[in-house]
């Protein structure tokens, strides 16, 4: 800024302080920009205009911006006094003494300070309560509450002052995966490898954020390097575990991983085992639900119909979540569970005294794999009866699990919990109350397949079995719904490609911003993805009324093929994968079949007891009472 600009106005400061107070910040910005413009204002507008970033909560562009002037000649004298607090709310120890040794000598009016509110902090005070990267630190419990906007806002703010800080760098990439920006965490990840080297961390989210893209290779690569790296890390491990879904689990180095996996979970566990409480048959039963994770809505939903859907005279049911019931990423739990207890920050020792304490008879584990630091709770044999229930490894066992949920009809192995309907509830969404409109083939004379999938499920297999579907059904056509994975130029090239292969890139679309059901409307038959599917998007389809196709050869598919068995829809499930496209190429030739599934698939849903939350629970609950009866017999 030219030096030779006038001192700060200070009836324009005055003003835009009156604004501030009344919250009017928009019009305070645009007084403050048009002073900038004006060489006799443009003190005035910069001193503003950091006081109203300070007010939105962008502190570092706040101090950028007064750091910039302070030196000034005509400089407001609280200015130093101004930057010091700042610098202290910011964690910035080594500048706030400067500036607070600057100002202890200078007279200040309170000219500036005027902008910064009534509650702006005392520098004495401030310095006192100095925390550790605090920025940092709110973004973290931010983003543990769901904020994510506001989190990634105090990560650039951070960053902005300490741009070669390794430790927030990877939490701002973290941050980015979960408001869905995987393209740009990947950059930012490569940014910390170079600065800090390619440790087990880095490595393992950049396999993480690779697979979510569809690179599945790079992604087993950079997971491998980072086992190589940490054998015996439980979380790095699971990460690796979690994505190896998207391979074929017969795949030798599954296995192996499972097997090593388990190894390092035991490992870490305590050397002596405390006996499990003891259920006296007949009492009342207590059951928690632990979903410390994060979970997609659909799944959050899912669970709230489950815990409403028990007996309360014979259940009593509690959560046990990350975060208070009143935080707003567990406003789905609210009114939901008889109790609520905030476990996400306790360690599995802790929390195992916590099962213990609350009297916990039947414990069901919903994270699995995605809240790895709560692996090891089973081992502590915290309740008479431990279930793990999803997000559970490819192959292999939960280490200390009495149970482990698997889907359909037929006899239970060993550590086997069978349900008839599937792991999950698919009736969430519920079921159309009447057909949402004739098969689209009617009107159009063509079939049109539809399938809603991300990047990683879009494997170059899944690609060739829908390419073999279209070449056996003229002129059909295949709808894709991107829910965000294909917004790019570079996972678009990757889909022309694969189904270029398949030779039917020229009878694929994508669609973007439909809803689920707008999406049903247009399409004959859904094609679920494997090995891993959207068990719940394809419960939803059912309930408009769209025959789903399912390779029943994996845990999803055979979640979905027990929910088609339930309405007596069996043949739309497929041993493997020859089967699921001799099923979808059948049905793609079968207009009358389509035309009749339409209107036939929501009357059998109403019907099924599978699709009601109390009739999915009545079923749950009597494979509980069956295992609790063998243990405490």
């Amino acid at each position: 800024m030219d030096d030779g600009a006038t001192k700060v106005a200070g009836g324009l400061l005055a003003e835009i302080a009156q604004l501030l107070a009344k919250g009017d910040i928009d019009v305070a910005t645009q007084r403050a920009e048009a002073a900038m413009g004006e060489p006799s204002q443009q003190l005035t507008g910069i001193c503003a205009l950091a006081a109203i970033y300070y007010r939105v909560g962008a502190l570092a562009n706040a101090i950028k911006l007064l750091a910039d002037v302070v030196d000034h000649k005509d400089a407001p004298k609280d200015i130093a006094e101004v930057l010091a607090v700042l610098y202290c709310l910011a964690g910035q120890v080594s500048d706030a003494l400067y500036c607070g040794k600057v100002s202890a000598g200078m007279d200040a009016d309170g000219e500036l300070l005027a902008l910064f509110g009534e509650d702006f902090p005392k520098f004495v005070d401030a310095f006192s309560s100095i925390g550790y990267k605090p920025l940092m630190t709110r973004a973290t419990a931010l983003a543990s509450l769901g904020d994510i906007d506001r989190a990634l806002l105090m990560l650039k703010q951070h960053l902005l002052l300490n741009p070669t800080d390794v430790e927030a760098l990877d939490r701002y990439a973290q941050t980015m995966v979960l408001a869905g920006d995987i393209h740009g965490a990947v950059g930012m990840l490569r940014s910390v490898a170079t600065l800090a080297g390619p440790t087990a961390t880095i490595l393992s989210r950049l396999g993480q954020c690779l697979t979510l893209l569809g690179d599945l290779a790079q992604g087993e690569a950079c997971h491998s390097g980072a086992v190589a790296r940490s054998p015996a890390s439980p979380v790095i491990l699971s990460a690796m575990l979690s994505d190896m879904r998207y391979q074929d689990a017969d795949l030798p180095v599954t296995a192996r991983l499972a097997a090593q996996w388990s190894a390092a979970i035991a490992a870490a566990g305590p050397k002596t085992v405390r006996a499990a409480p003891t259920y006296v048959s007949g009492e009342k039963i207590r059951i928690a639900y632990l979903c410390t994770g994060h979970h997609h809505a659909d799944v959050t939903a899912m669970l709230a119909q489950i815990a409403q859907g028990h007996n309360r005279e014979k259940f009593t049911v509690v959560g046990l979540g990350a975060g208070e019931v009143d935080d707003a990423r567990n406003a789905w739990s609210r009114g939901v569970f008889d109790s609520w207890r905030d476990v996400g920050a306790l360690d599995v020792a802790t929390l195992s005294a916590v099962v213990r304490g609350e009297g916990i008879n039947v414990l069901v584990d919903m994270d699995g794999l995605i809240a790895p630091d709560k692996e090891g709770l089973f081992l502590r044999n915290a309740a008479p009866l431990q279930i793990a229930w999803l997000n559970t490894p490819p192959v292999g066992r939960v280490p200390g699990n009495h149970l482990q949920c698997v889907s359909g009809a037929g006899e239970s192995a060993p550590g086997e919990m069978r349900l008839p309907y599937g792991r999950w509830f698919l009736g969430t969404k519920g079921v159309a109350a009447e057909p949402i409109g004739p098969a689209p083939v009617v009107a159009n004379g063509t079939v049109t397949f539809g399938c809603e999938l991300s990047a990683a499920q879009m494997t170059p297999r899944v690609v060739m079995a829908f390419g073999r579907i279209l070449q056996a059904v003229p002129n059909a056509t295949l709808v894709l719904r991107d829910t965000g994975s294909f917004a790019d130029p570079t996972s678009v090239e990757r889909l022309i490609d694969l189904f270029g292969n398949a030779a039917v890139a020229h009878r694929v679309d994508i669609v973007q911003g439909e809803s689920r059901a707008e999406f049903a409307r247009a399409i004959d038959v859904a094609l679920a993805p494997f090995p891993v599917g959207d068990v719940l998007c394809c419960g939803e389809f059912l309930g408009l009324g769209v025959p789903v196709v399912v390779a029943a050869n994996n845990a999803d598919g055979r979640d979905v093929a027990a929910a088609l068995a339930s309405v007596g829809l069996s043949d739309l499930a497929g041993a493997d994968v020859d089967a699921y496209v001799a099923i979808a190429s059948g049905l793609g030739q079968d207009v009358a079949r389509l035309s009749a599934l339409r209107a036939d698939i929501p009357a059998r849903l109403a019907a099924s007891p599978a699709f009601s939350a109390r009739g999915f629970m009545t079923a749950f609950e009597a494979v509980i009472n069956d295992a609790l009866t063998g243990i405490s017999a």
